[in-house]
Parts: C-alpha cells; structure tokens; sequence
C-alpha cells in the first residue's frame, strides 16, 4: 500500500471516531437525541467497511496491474532474445542499444512515459529482421542494391508487428523511425529534422553507437575514439545535434550501464535455464547434461539453415575435385565438428580416400577398402549410413597398419542419382560422440555434396582427356605447350637448366603398310612406353602427332643430355613388336635438342630450334643415328 492510500485510510478513520464522540457528547443527556445517535451508527459503520472494502480491491487492483505490467515486459524481452537467437549476428546487441536509449533519454530529460517507450523500442527495433533472409543478414561483403532494398523493409515489417498491440506509448512510430536520417536521407519515409520522433531519434544513435564498437563476423570492433569520432562526424546529418551533445556527456555511463544489462541479462537466462533443468530432472531423472534453452534451439536451428546454405552456395563455386573436396570438408567440419574427416570416392573396385583431414590422419589416407569391409566398405555396399560405429573396424578392412585413438564413425553414403560417388565418414576421439540429430543432417546434405563431386570428377576427366592423347595415353600438344611454358618459367626464376628434344621414328610408315594400321597403333603406344621409361620421374614427354614427339628434360647438364640421347636411340634400335617380333625394317629415331637460353628462351623460340635440329639430323646418314646435337654439343 502506498503512502497516501495510508494516510487517507487514516483520516478517514479519525474523522468517523471524532464525528461519534461529537454526536455522542452532544446528545448523551437527551433520550431522543441517544436514539437518533443509534439510529445514525450503522450507516457510519457502513460506510466505514465499505471504504475499507474499496481500499481492498484498489490495492488487488494494483497489484495486478504490476504483474500485467511485469508480463508485458517479460513478453517484450523474451520475443527480443528470441529476435536475437535468430540474427546471430549482434549478440548483445539489444540490450546494450536499450541501455544506451534509455541512458540518453534520461539524460535529456524526458518524460517518464516516453523513457519507458524508448525502452521497449529498444529491446524491439530489430523484431522486423524477420523478414529480411539470413544470407542477407550474415554477408560479409558490401550489399548490393537489392539486398539494401530486402534489408530496408525491416522497420516498417516491425511498425506493422507492433502496431497490432494496443500500447499507451509510441513504441510503432519509435520502430518506424529509428532509421531514418535528420537530414532526410533515410529510410522508409525520408523524414527529416522535427518530424522524426525523439524516441527514434535517440534509438537511431544508440544501434549506431553499438553496432559500431561492437564484433560482428565480417569485422572488428571499433575503437571507443573511432566510434565517438564518426558520432560527431555525423553531427547534424545522421543525427539530431542535442542528441549528440547529450551523448557525449554521458558516453561513460553509458559503456558501464550496457554491460551491467547484459550481465543482468546473462545471468537472467542463466537462473531460467537452471529452473527448467531442476524442474525435469526433478520429473523425470533422464538426463545427465542440461538440455538447451528455447534461444538456445532456436539459434541452432538458424545457424543449421545458415550452414546449409553456405554449403550449397560453396561447392556451386568450383568444378575442380581437389577444390570442391576442400571446401566440402571445411564445411561439414564446420556444422559438426569432428576429430576427423575423410572422402572416399570410388575408384575402380576399390574406396579410395581423396581427402583426409584430422588426428590419424596418415593412417587413413593409406586405406583402401573393398565394398563391404569396414565401416564405409559396408556403407557403400549397402547405401545405407551407420552412426557411432568403431573406428578401428575401418582400418583393419582396409588394410592400414598401427593403433589409433578414433573410437566412433559416422559414416554416409554419396549418392547421386543412382551412381554411387563415395563415402563421407567422420571420425571422433570420443565413443558414441555422434548424434541422431548429426545423422540427419549429414544425410541432408549428402546428395547435393555427392551432386557437386559427380560434376567435378566429370569435369576432371574431360579436362584430364582434353590434355592426353587417347592412342598412347601421353600428354598432347595443348598439355605440352602449358607444360613448357611453365618450365621456361621455373629456369628464368631460378636460373636452372631446360633441355627440349624433338624426336620422330624413323622407318615406321613400312609398319603401317605391312602389318597394318591396327599395329601401328600397338607400336607408337608402346614406343610411347619405351620413352616414358627411357626419361626421369620428373621428366616430361609428349606426343605432338603421328610418329612425333617432344621430351623436356629439366635441371640437366649437356653430358647427361648426350647420355640420354644415346639411351633412348639404343632402346628404340632394340624395339620388338609386343616384345617378340622385329618390324619390317629397323625402326631408329631423330633426335633434335635445343637448350633454353642459347637456343632460344620462350616456348615458341625453343620448339623452333629443336624442330630444325631434328630435321638436321633426319638428312644425315641412317648410320649415325639421325642425332644432331645442336647446341649441346651432341
């Protein structure tokens, strides 16, 4: 009971016992008179307890008016935090942008009524984010124009929620408004100076203010200087200059009493958490952890739709393998964290793994696994996934060799379309550390994962054919070309040495014409062989047509080269068909070689070269070989 519904009850009760006494005293020697004073007692009694009555329900009245007034305000607080759950974005950000409101309208001397609006616009001016779509939200680059467009929507998307709730305060109108600019160029309704309402425009400063020193996840906080200086930069364009000037009074207060709301805040949620994990365990003891909060599931739940969509929008963006693995997996990493990951693609008969990443990850990349063994052999043989099986089931099927910590797997089919791909697999240090839940969204996202590595093993292999030449499986001459200039590259940098030989076979039209065009495939493909064998692992050699090809011999002196020469002329001499038979006649070949640097130093200058050398040498007499040595000295 308040202090004046005290002294009224008071008053009233002294000035009814004064009336008795008065009555009493003036008709106490009168009989008639003490009659009248009977009669008049119970109308003064009534009136009495029917004043007390009155005082009873007011007081009921009020007390309930409070706890509306604390559930409206409950109400209000809770759709903000889920608002915020939702925009992971600006953690904090409501309840610092309401404390810096409210700080700033105390500070101007509003009227209780409008701090008490600014307060509950605060806590809401972001509630028409819902409207605007989470990629939006979370772009870390520039928006562009029609992003800008989506994004402006949100104040008036959140005047429209509130003004359905009948509200004595101007909390619609401060929502409406909190964007516009007080030199007109805001938004939604370009309105300038006077006719923004003083509650937007102090709202507009405090988001302003906090979104500026506040983190987000495309960039840093800033600087309490850098952020007071574009304030004042502001001065007279984004905002009213005695909201300012009032900032700038109170701008330490203000950082002290943002962080005491959201630690009130924190710990708040915290003590509602806390309740709700007694109150189930006292139900039903079920659980050992403590289950999530409702903001809790629904930041979850939003960050699982962000992550989907940030996988589709990743492996959309490159078709090479390699590249669309990495991204893959920095992905799936990223929605369930793991100790491990490995892709298995399907090679032949086998399950090969393209991409490992993690604890042991040595041991799995040796793996090679049959359809049906182990844990991802069984998953591609079945096409069904398997949750927290044993990790060393897997290396035993495939063949790896040493003890390993993983202890659980989960492990998903890639399929796409009816073509099975391969095998996601996730290993974990822990048992049983995957959940139903991981499950089902590892499967969400399988298909268009096994999807985005068909598209890029298709790629691959075109590309890969597109540089190789289908009779002898050697590089062709578009691969040669990109090779050599590549070469010429590395020797300028480092000064090394690059040798090129052109070669082409001598008598090999009689094998065409003998035996036929069918063995004169066999012999250049296994000519080709003979060459490949001839060369260094890291040597380079290429069919550039028909009987022609070119080697490119890197890091080598002009002796070696000599060598070289003399082994592959040796080799080819000594050539059988299918290692048994001789050609019609003795197959030999030319030999031509240009050095980078003397005989010339881009692509085009040392092919050249090497050509007329070749040429040269086929002139000379059979009996020396066709080899003319050029620059080196052959």
């Amino acid at each position: 009971m308040s202090d004046k519904a005290v002294k009224a009850k008071l008053v009233v009760i002294c000035l009814t016992s004064l009336g008795v006494l008065v009555l009493a005293h003036t008709f106490w020697d009168h009989p008639v008179g003490m009659l009248s004073l009977l009669a008049a007692l119970p109308p003064l009694l009534f009136t009495y307890y029917a004043y007390r009555l009155y005082r009873v329900r007011l007081e009921e009245g009020q007390h309930c008016m409070r706890q509306i007034m604390d559930l409206h305000v409950s109400t209000v607080e809770a759709l903000a935090l889920a608002i915020e759950a939702k925009d992971q974005t600006a953690c904090d950000h409501s309840q610092r942008v309401q404390a810096y409101a409210v700080g700033l309208a105390q500070a101007l001397g509003l009227e209780p009524e409008q701090v008490q609006a600014i307060r509950e616009a605060a806590i809401l001016h972001d509630i028409g984010k819902l409207a605007v779509p989470e990629h939006i939200l979370r772009k870390p680059g520039v928006l562009t124009p029609q992003e800008l467009d989506k994004i402006s929507v949100h104040p008036l998307v959140g005047y429209q929620i509130l003004s359905t709730i009948n509200s004595q305060h101007s909390v619609a109108e401060i929502v409406l408004c909190h964007h516009e600019r007080w030199d007109g160029a805001g938004y939604p309704n370009l309105l300038r100076a006077g006719q923004i309402p003083i509650g937007a425009r102090i709202l507009a400063l405090a988001d302003c203010f906090e979104a500026l020193t506040a983190r987000r996840h495309h960039r840093k906080a800033r600087s309490l200087e850098e952020a007071t200086a574009h304030i004042l930069a502001e001065r007279g364009k984004a905002f009213d200059p005695a909201v300012v000037d009032a900032f700038f009074g109170v701008v330490d207060e203000l950082r002290r009493a943002g962080d005491a709301a959201v630690t009130r805040a924190h710990r708040r949620w915290s003590h509602a958490d806390s309740c709700e994990v007694v109150r189930r365990q006292s139900a039903a003891a079920r659980e050992e952890a403590a289950p999530p909060s409702v903001y809790q599931a629904i930041s979850a739940a939003n960050q699982e739709i962000s992550d989907l969509y940030d996988l589709a929008q990743a492996v959309g963006t490159t078709l090479g393998l390699n590249e669309t693995l990495g991204l893959v997996a920095g992905k799936v990493l990223q929605m369930l964290p793991s100790s491990a990951i490995a892709v298995y693609l399907v090679e032949g008969s086998e399950l090969v793994p393209r991409y490992v990443q993690g604890v042991d990850e040595s041991l799995l990349r040796g793996l090679r696994i049959t359809p049906g063994d182990g844990v991802s052999g069984w998953v591609a043989a079945n096409r069904q996934p398997v949750l927290n099986a044993a990790a060393d089931l897997e290396l035993v099927a495939g063949g790896g060799g040493g003890h390993t910590y993983l202890q659980s797997v989960l492990a998903v089919p890639l399929v796409a379309g009816e073509q099975l791909i391969g095998v996601l697999s996730l290993y974990d240090l822990k048992p049983n550390r995957f959940e139903v839940d991981s499950l089902r969204l590892l499967e969400l996202v399988s298909r268009k994962i096994a999807l985005a590595l068909r598209n890029s093993i298709l790629f691959e292999q075109a590309h890969q054919e597109s540089l190789t030449d289908p009779l002898t499986g050697l590089p062709n001459s578009r691969f040669l070309f990109m090779r050599l200039d590549q070469e010429i590259a590395r020797a300028r940098r480092q000064g090394a040495s690059l040798t090129v030989l052109a070669m082409d076979l001598d008598n090999f039209k009689p094998v065409n014409d003998t035996l036929g065009h069918q063995a004169g495939d066999r012999v250049l493909s296994q000519i080709s062989q003979l060459l490949r064998s001839c060369l260094r692992e890291y040597d380079f050699v290429a069919r550039t047509g028909g009987d022609e090809f070119v080697a490119l011999l890197i890091d080598i002196d002009p002796e070696s080269v000599r060598r070289k020469i003399e082994q592959i002329r040796q080799a080819v001499s000594e050539y059988r068909l299918d290692g048994k038979e001789a050609p019609p006649a003795p197959l030999g070949i030319s030999i031509g070689c240009a050095a980078y640097g003397p005989d010339g130093q881009d692509t085009d200058a040392l092919l050249a070269a090497a050509d007329a050398a070749m040429y040269r040498a086929k002139g000379q007499s059979k009996q020396a070989a066709g080899v003319f040595a050029g620059q080196v000295g052959v």
